[in-house]
């Protein structure tokens, strides 16, 4: 999630709008790592390497992580110039979540309904961890997000964020058939 971070932040800086989806790369690990797209086209990739490909290379002990990004998407792509947008004199409020979802459902596609499901005061949502154990039902895994809300006129209350969070909630267990971990 730190490289993630990372890329997420070079992105930004260059406006370059993104989404994540599992890589095919066959010198990643094929359950931590991702390929970027935007607009429908790869730009790039990042994760684990695969342990085969380690320990090809001498690494035995330890987990290595890689990140390529296409320079030249970013480049053509760049909006450098983007709207001002004053910083809200009100507090934002952070709240995390941990979801029980299927074991065969993606981050990305969790971070994608949480979106369509979110008002307008969802500014930030940041996974991070993924949760396997004996206290999680076989087949499935516990995704961990921190949702961060927002208002540029007032201060939230917390009626206004349980409204919020409930609609994401419902959204993720009738899009994707997750919960919330309690």
């Amino acid at each position: 999630y730190t490289i993630k971070g990372v890329i997420e932040t070079i992105l930004d800086i260059f406006g370059i709008d993104a989404e994540y989806i599992r890589s095919g790369e066959p010198y990643l690990h094929g359950g931590r790592s991702a390929d970027i797209l935007s607009n429908g086209i790869k730009i790039g990739s990042f994760g684990e390497v695969h342990p085969s490909v380690a320990k090809h290379y001498g690494i035995k002990e330890k987990r290595i992580y890689t990140a390529e990004i296409y320079s030249d998407y970013i480049l053509k792509n760049a909006v450098l110039i983007r709207p001002f947008r004053a910083v809200s004199k009100y507090p934002s409020v952070v709240r995390d979540l941990a979801l029980l979802l299927d074991e065969a459902v993606e981050a990305a596609s969790v971070v994608k309904s949480i979106k369509k499901y979110a008002n307008d005061t969802l500014e930030k949502i940041n996974v991070f961890d993924v949760f396997r154990g004996s206290q999680i039902p076989d087949g499935k895994k516990s995704l961990a997000l921190s949702l961060e809300f927002q208002s540029y006129d007032r201060t939230l209350n917390d009626t206004e964020i349980k409204t919020a969070i409930d609609a994401i909630l419902e959204g993720v267990k009738t899009e994707l058939g997750g919960e919330l971990r309690l």
